[in-house]
């Protein structure tokens, strides 16, 4: 279902030499610097590879965090080798803006962790967006979701601990990962969500995921919302906007249903007429999202299958209830909606825990012992920091992966 997930795009970053030249005096802080560059260099071809699957991308990043975390140590107050190399990296939001440059390797980790979280979710929708989706397919794209969630879930305590604050809008800012994170939760439960409709579960318990998931976006578009900068997340926050709107709908057809089954039938056309209204408004606000300016792809949710079956089956369940209530109930239509009080039993989509792997038994006092930092100033590489950002950061080149068919399957 390509038609239904909007994506940034990933982090671009220059090629990284480790080059310890002045700094690396004997011969096992040279080979922890070519590893250190070499297990860089594997993971970055990995986004780009079409073929890449995502244990080999988490067996690839765990290997180099593993020597990253050392080299970050934050647990040292005194680890100089931390500010020994300056990272460069893209930001995601930002078109053509100046790239973000740190001499610290805590900023390195925190981006490798955004890019591999980005990566986990834009394989989830490639995933979903094949001609035929099986149950493993769903299976999967639930998966991937949830686990990018909780890499997303995981960055924030690693970006308070760098010495210069992300500024406001950027990656690392914490309502920009708060959102990524709430974002991948959403559409994870979106994947539950379908795969109730498809198992014929209680309306009830569908419009209480619905209404979770509504929440979810909810809560999404508010970390946004305090960006105030609509040039850079602007298209963002109208595509968690439309979903906003969606799940509304969603939630009240579901609930339409499930008074339907009650025999409430007053109260069920009630629901369903507000379904509708929001269904229309959705719409609306798909139009605005694909006319909206700002990163990322542009999406078009109001031609998937998906999108499409699911205004039929909204106008077949009012037009159900209009008529039941005209020929059998003749219940008055309630002014006012019904208080809700959903609770989904089952079905919820948590983030899948994500923890950095211990550092390197390498980083022992022989391998410390092997680099000389006594020319190093921290002052002068806090004051470096940012100076280098002339070099355009080029972008990644993602896989171009073509989308024969839309479908209606379990994935929305």
């Amino acid at each position: 279902m390509s038609h239904w997930f909007h994506r940034n795009k990933l982090k671009g970053t220059i090629a990284q030499k480790f080059d310890g030249k002045g700094i690396a005096v004997k011969t096992p802080a040279e080979k922890m610097l070519q590893d250190l560059r070499t297990n860089r260099a594997n993971l970055l071809a990995l986004f780009t590879d079409e073929v890449a699957n995502p244990a080999t991308v988490m067996e690839k990043a765990n290997s180099y965090f593993e020597l990253l975390v050392g080299l970050s140590d934050v647990t040292s107050s005194d680890n100089k080798l931390r500010y020994s190399f300056r990272f460069k990296w893209s930001d995601t939001l930002v078109m053509d803006g100046k790239p973000e440059v740190h001499q610290d390797a805590q900023f390195e980790l925190a981006s490798m962790m955004l890019e591999v979280a980005i990566w986990l979710s834009k394989y989830g929708a490639r995933v979903s967006a094949k001609e035929s989706i099986s149950e493993d397919d769903a299976k999967e794209v639930l998966k991937m979701f949830k686990k990018a969630a909780g890499i997303f879930q995981a960055i924030p305590s690693q970006a308070e601990r760098l010495l210069d604050k992300p500024d406001p809008g950027t990656d690392l800012d914490h309502h920009i990962l708060d959102c990524y994170m709430l974002q991948s939760k959403a559409e994870a439960q979106e994947v539950t969500i379908a795969r109730a409709v498809q198992l014929k579960h209680k309306s009830s318990l569908i419009a209480a995921l619905a209404n979770d998931t509504k929440h979810f976006f909810e809560q999404a578009d508010k970390q946004l919302a305090a960006i105030k900068n609509d040039e850079i997340v602007g298209k963002w926050r109208k595509y968690l906007q439309l979903k906003i709107a969606f799940y509304d709908s969603y939630t009240w057809c579901y609930q339409g249903a499930a008074e339907l089954e009650k025999e409430e039938c007053g109260t069920a056309v009630k629901c369903l007429q507000y379904a509708r209204d929001q269904f229309i408004h959705c719409g609306k606000v798909c139009e605005q999202y694909k006319k909206q300016s700002g990163a990322g792809n542009t999406v078009h949710p109001d031609k998937a299958i998906f999108f499409l079956n699911y205004g039929k089956e909204l106008k077949r369940l009012l037009e159900k209830a209009e008529r039941e209530n005209g020929f059998i109930y003749h219940q008055k239509i309630p002014d006012k909606l019904p208080e809700l009080n959903l609770k989904a039993t089952h079905g919820l989509a948590e983030p899948e825990a994500y923890s950095l792997p211990e550092k390197s038994s390498r980083w022992g006092p022989e391998l410390m012992g092997a680099f000389d930092l006594s020319e190093i100033s921290k002052r002068e590489e806090r004051k470096e920091k940012r100076s280098d950002n002339r070099e355009k950061v080029p972008d990644i080149k993602e896989p171009d992966v073509k989308v024969t068919k839309d479908n209606a399957c379990s994935i929305m």
